[in-house]
């Protein structure tokens, strides 16, 4: 009788236990829902991936934009679950955007040998090559995601970058007219075949091209421009969108001086 009630009080008291950090985990997820209050992850220690990566995503794609908070609460998921992969991804944008390239290759290149089919990665991963200057490896990304995905317009655009870095202006021209075939008003595309086609000293298709990119460019809205950003801090989009026209409208006076001779 004595044993059947010892088992029945153990039975009890590890009922209340899991009960309790269940109790717990419900709290914490509550309050984080309700408030954004991270604090009492840091207090009650609850190893919990999912809630770690919506903190995550909260100063990365939320509201708030706190990039060292982001990576703190990306890098608690995979201590607490080294097989969410979708962190690593998302370290490497943030190493990108810090200009940690040898850190942000070493996130993708783990996230892509657990996830080859996710061949989004393969465009950060040309944009890390590409402004770490290792073109050639930045030119099979690209590749690879425009095979991948034949009508996104990035790719075209940053493989025409690419070639226009390395002074292949005739591969340039010819990688963003084949995006613009598809997208033939995309202002990205439109620059960067209009810049291809003032170094081939087609002085007056590249004017052309250049106001049509200016046209298109004073179009947008900086929440659009703010979706070809590989970042998410919104406070930069009016003055990302005001560089690219800025930029456009040099490129275009060029032109003038050019066609003009």
């Amino acid at each position: 009788m004595r044993f059947s009630t010892y088992v029945a009080a153990l039975f009890v008291c590890a009922g209340l236990a899991l009960s309790i950090f269940v109790f717990r985990d419900m709290l914490v997820r509550y309050v984080w829902a309700q408030f954004h209050i991270s604090a009492p992850v840091a207090i009650m220690q609850v190893p919990n991936a999912e809630l770690y990566f919506e903190i995550a995503e909260f100063y990365f794609n939320g509201e708030s934009y706190n990039l060292e908070k982001a990576a703190y609460y990306y890098q608690k998921v995979l201590e607490a679950d080294s097989k969410y992969n979708f962190a690593r991804y998302q370290l490497s944008r943030i190493h990108f955007i810090e200009g940690e390239f040898e850190q942000a290759r070493s996130m993708l290149d783990m996230y892509l040998a657990q996830e080859p089919h996710e061949k989004r990665a393969y465009y950060i991963r040309g944009l890390v090559n590409g402004f770490d200057g290792r073109w050639e490896e930045a030119e099979q990304d690209f590749k690879t995601f425009i095979a991948w995905a034949p009508d996104e317009w990035a790719g075209y655009a940053d493989l025409a970058w690419v070639y226009f870095a390395t002074e292949a202006y005739e591969k340039s021209s010819d990688i963003a007219a084949g995006g613009l075939e598809k997208h033939p008003e995309n202002p990205w595309l439109l620059n960067a075949y209009g810049v291809a086609l003032l170094n081939l000293e087609r002085f007056t298709e590249a004017q052309e091209v250049l106001e049509k990119a200016l046209e298109h460019s004073l179009a947008l809205s900086s929440e659009e421009w703010g979706q070809a950003y590989p970042g998410n801090n919104k406070a930069s989009y009016s003055r990302g969108l005001e560089s690219m026209r800025k930029g456009i409208s040099r490129n275009l006076d060029l032109a003038y001086d050019r066609s003009s001779l």
